[in-house]
């Protein structure tokens, strides 16, 4: 509600309509992970056993999750197969503990579908010595809408106005970030156990929002008094990114590291509107702003991952550590020339800074027979952000932002088995993590008497459950299409 500043003495009083308002809001960005989808580097995972061993595979990766990971094993790999990414499902679960100036709990469960991944291998007939993969990542998908409604609620809640008043106060927020990649994978073994290797995507990248606050009340008079508050945002931008990789191996210990270069942008560019009315009252309000075509941006951190393999008989362990450097404050919509005088109540800033980031695991591959093996991992995930621009900070600018960074803990187990025709993998992935931030909003408590730097508790579970299959025979198909290049 972040035009409403004027009218936030009024807002205060109606209490419990804003305060159950701000807690769904919370819960939602929460328990979707949408605000932290592009803080936290390692929320996603892309092939199949790559997702069961938590992403901890720069050394030793062996599905066609080398494509993200380590472009340069490819060319270590016996039989890289057409994979068919682990098609995951995920629970979370949230709770809120002395929420808004109050001991209130409040819990929330969400189910939903995951990115996914689809990759293969081709050789070229001109280049024997060479090998080449595709991939298809969904790198990000998040796509969600809340609604809100108080319903009628009477009371004396208008200064000036006789009498008790039916008000009603409604709110949408809309989300949606999605980012595909198209890959190319090259590698070329230089000796029998060394390889290097690049993967190039082609990214496709689209971040919007919305949020819509409206406001209704009629008197005893028969007065009525109406407030609709708009504001919505897209950023579009086309772009490279640039993996540069070497791997090496021998009987007993498999290394690997992996360069990921910032994004390359093409082409971007992005919209902002924002209406607020406001009628039935001696001020009236009818502001109305639009524009098209403004300077979008997107800058990604240099990276850098380092892993290794350690064989003992026919198990594996394999450990990764991941370094990520900041990146300095930019804004993502360049706003800063537009006409935004009628909004005298909003800054809107749409900047975007990340702090570096060191995040480390480790993973146990288990030989149980010459069919089955078992999985098991763990891996840090700490956020980059020192700042971001999304809905819910445009929607609580009224006091302080809301601290919505969260570091996160993932534990992976599952198993995998090996038949002659095909590879299937299964397992579930806990995320957990717990943080405090302060309160968006401050809240009366009785008449005028304010609460405020009240701290809030969060608690958040993200349960992913996954199965996915190789089907190696697709390679030879693939390869009788290509030979004629």
């Amino acid at each position: 509600m972040p035009m409403l500043k004027s009218w936030f003495p009024l807002l205060k009083k109606l209490n419990r309509i804003n305060k159950t308002y701000l807690q769904l809001i919370i819960l939602f960005f929460y328990s979707n992970g949408y605000v932290i989808a592009q803080g936290n580097y390692r929320l996603e995972n892309f092939g199949n056993k790559s997702i069961l061993l938590n992403g901890n595979v720069t050394g030793t990766v062996s599905d066609l999750g080398l494509s993200y990971y380590n472009p340069a094993r490819l060319g270590l790999v016996d039989n890289p197969s057409f994979a068919i990414s682990a098609k995951a499902f995920e629970l979370s679960n949230i709770k809120l503990e002395n929420t808004f100036g109050n001991s209130e709990r409040v819990k929330n469960s969400n189910f939903n579908g995951i990115p996914t991944m689809v990759a293969g291998t081709f050789e070229l007939k001109n280049l024997p010595e060479h090998k080449f993969a595709y991939s298809f990542i969904s790198r990000y998908r998040n796509r969600y809408n809340i609604n809100y409604s108080s319903g009628i609620v009477n009371g004396d809640f208008i200064e000036g106005s006789e009498g008790n008043e039916d008000v009603l106060s409604r709110a949408n927020i809309n989300t949606d970030l999605r980012e595909e990649w198209i890959g190319l994978t090259w590698a070329k073994p230089i000796k029998s156990n060394f390889s290097v290797g690049a993967s190039l995507f082609f990214s496709i990248y689209n971040y919007s929002g919305s949020s819509n606050v409206n406001f209704a009340s009629n008197n005893e008079q028969d007065n009525v008094l109406l407030y609709d508050n708009t504001i919505s945002y897209d950023q579009k931008t086309y772009g490279l990114f640039l993996k540069l990789a070497a791997a090496w191996k021998s009987d007993e210990v498999e290394l690997g590291f992996n360069l990921n270069l910032p994004h390359l942008k093409l082409l971007g560019s992005g919209g902002f509107s924002g209406e607020e009315v406001l009628s039935g009252t001696n001020n009236d309000i009818f502001n109305l702003t639009e524009f098209a075509d403004l300077d979008s941006r997107r800058r990604t951190a240099l990276g850098a991952a380092l892993g290794a393999g350690f064989n003992f008989k026919k198990n594996k362990i394999h450990a990764n550590i991941e370094w990520y450097d900041g990146v300095g404050e930019y804004q993502r919509l360049d706003i800063s020339a537009l006409d935004l005088n009628a909004f005298t109540n909003q800054d809107f800033n749409f900047s975007e800074s990340l702090k570096p980031v060191v995040n480390f695991g480790v993973g146990a591959e288990i030989y149980l027979n010459s069919i089955w093996k078992a999985y098991s991992s763990f891996s840090t995930d700490y956020s980059a952000y020192k700042n971001q621009t999304t809905v819910f900070n445009l929607i609580s600018s009224i006091n302080e932002e809301a601290d919505t960074r969260t570091n996160y803990w993932h534990y992976g187990v599952g198993v995998s088995a090996n038949l002659s025709w095909a590879s299937f993998v299964s397992g579930a992935i806990l995320s957990t993590t717990s943080a405090e931030f302060a309160n968006p909003i401050d809240f009366p408590s009785g008449e005028f008497e304010a609460v405020e730097n009240e701290i809030s508790r969060l608690s958040l579970n993200r349960w992913r459950f996954i199965i996915g299959v190789e089907i190696p025979l697709f390679v030879e198909k693939i390869e009788e299409t290509l030979e004629g290049l």
